[in-house]
């Protein structure tokens, strides 16, 4: 069983629906999100469930800019790092963020990583 985290110091999954138009999917209305609100409860749900009973998100919906200093880049870069020591797939990813440079950023590392991957295979 998985699930799907929204990282996001504001909103809720259903406001995506409003700001993103065109890019916009459906899977914003969807009611089954855990959302966390910061890095500390992005690395807690995570870590928590991956140690439990093994589960990972099957989606992550990130924003860059959080209310403390750690933002979404920082929680994709301890995902890929947490993705390797614990020899699990990068779930898959939507970057939400209203913050353009932000949201390549978190985007570049994430592809960066799957390219990797890949290369490995």
């Amino acid at each position: 069983m998985s699930y799907k985290l929204f990282l996001d110091d504001e909103r809720f999954p259903v406001d995506c629906e409003y700001f993103l138009g065109f890019r916009s999917t459906p899977i914003y209305t969807e009611n089954d999100w855990v959302i966390v609100r910061n890095f500390t409860e992005f690395v807690e749900v995570i870590y928590r469930k991956w140690m439990t009973v093994k589960e990972t998100p099957s989606l992550i919906s990130f924003d860059h800019d959080l209310a403390q200093e750690k933002t979404g880049k920082d929680c994709a870069n301890w995902l890929v790092d947490f993705c390797i020591e614990n020899q699990m797939n990068l779930p898959n990813w939507l970057v939400h963020s209203r913050n353009p440079v932000g949201a390549e950023n978190i985007s570049s590392i994430l592809e960066q990583y799957k390219k990797f991957v890949n290369s490995q295979k």
